[in-house]
């Protein structure tokens, strides 16, 4: 982790002094430690934690790359390391950040002037979206839980099984495979519930015929998976197999597109045309896909708004699906990581239609 500290340091604009990392999310990606509390300060040249007693012992073995502070009065050493540091201008998380934390800080910090503007958030978010090879292989491990569950899973579904009974049975498998947890709360519809994108899973019985969407992901060393797939018990009617067909196509054609360089916003544009294309254009409403990391939903994404470029090192979801309101809808998501010759499918499951 003394690397992504080393980066942030290198990365703070010019007349500004330090940053200060209160989130728990971006504390974890800079020292590598899992906590609920602690303030990471970080000057030009140094690194502080200041972490209270539940943590300070595990920290002090665990964390490399900056100083450990047991947390006593973290306002006057707050004040204190700032002043040894040099500290007289620091950046704050504007996306992090609440107004009555920033009013905290300021009454802490009095004479150091905070700036809560978004600088510090671009550059956590340009560090956060080039994951490691350590971090690949965290979510392609998480990745190949998910499926492995997703295998285990279809042998056992059948017609009456409720929704949530299988997206619960969904997660024990996932536990049991060695998730740390769920990626987030898995999405398990079926037939007309289907053509809801982040529908919540209801004690309606699955039926044959209909389109089911499994929609979840495992948990490794804090990295999250994230897949979909589409499911249907004998074979669904012509309007659900036609939407399948061209979902399915759509999401080839984008991952076959995905190069360094690349425009992310050119890729969400080439599924999007092909379904638009197919006259389900109304019936795709969200982006193709987001980065996956420390967190489900990180910058960049593959959406028509996107200003990011597509460098080897990110590590995106690929999702278009076409939802028929209150009759039936699919999507399929695999993850891939860009490399410097196109990318790589983290899935090794094929995402087209499932027929049982």
């Amino acid at each position: 982790m003394k690397e992504r500290i080393a980066g942030l340091q290198a990365l703070l604009p010019e007349g500004v002094d330090g940053a200060l990392i209160t989130s728990d999310v971006n504390r974890r990606y800079y020292t590598g430690f899992d906590s609920s509390a602690g303030t990471l300060l970080v000057s030009r040249t140094q690194a502080l934690l200041i972490i209270d007693f539940r943590y300070y012992e595990a920290a002090k073995e665990s964390i490399t790359g900056c100083e450990i502070m047991l947390q006593d009065k973290l306002g006057q050493q707050l004040k204190e390391a700032a002043g040894k540091m040099g500290i007289r201008t620091l950046l704050l998380e504007s996306d992090r950040v609440t107004l009555r934390q920033q009013r905290r800080l300021d009454e802490m910090l009095e004479g150091i002037i905070l700036l809560c503007d978004d600088r510090l958030t671009e550059i956590i978010s340009s560090q956060r979206s080039i994951k490691s090879e350590q971090e690949v292989s965290f979510i392609e491990k998480a990745q190949h839980i998910s499926e492995e569950a997703f295998s285990r899973l279809l042998e056992e579904i059948a017609p009456g099984q409720t929704e949530k009974e299988l997206a619960l049975r969904l997660e024990f498998l996932c536990r049991q495979l060695g998730s740390e947890g769920a990626s987030f709360d898995f999405i398990v519809v079926g037939g007309p519930n289907s053509s809801r994108p982040h529908g919540t899973p209801s004690d309606r019985p699955i039926k044959r015929g209909e389109l089911i969407t499994f929609d979840f992901g495992a948990v490794i060393e804090g990295y999250h998976a994230d897949m979909t797939r589409t499911v249907s018990l004998g074979s669904p009617d012509e309007l659900s197999m036609e939407i399948c067909r061209v979902v399915y196509e759509a999401q080839r054609a984008a991952i076959d597109a995905v190069a360094e360089g690349k425009p992310c916003s050119d890729i969400d544009k080439i599924a999007r045309d092909i379904i638009t294309q197919a006259g389900y254009g109304p019936c795709f409403g969200h982006s193709l896909g987001h980065s996956v990391g420390l967190e489900i939903h990180e910058d960049p994404n593959f959406s028509p708004l996107s200003k990011a470029i597509c460098r080897p090192g990110m590590v995106l979801s690929v999702e278009p699906g076409i939802y028929i309101e209150g009759k039936t809808g699919c999507r399929m998501e695999d993850l891939i990581q860009i490399t410097p010759n196109g990318c790589k499918n983290l899935n090794k499951s094929c995402a087209d239609l499932i027929i049982l």
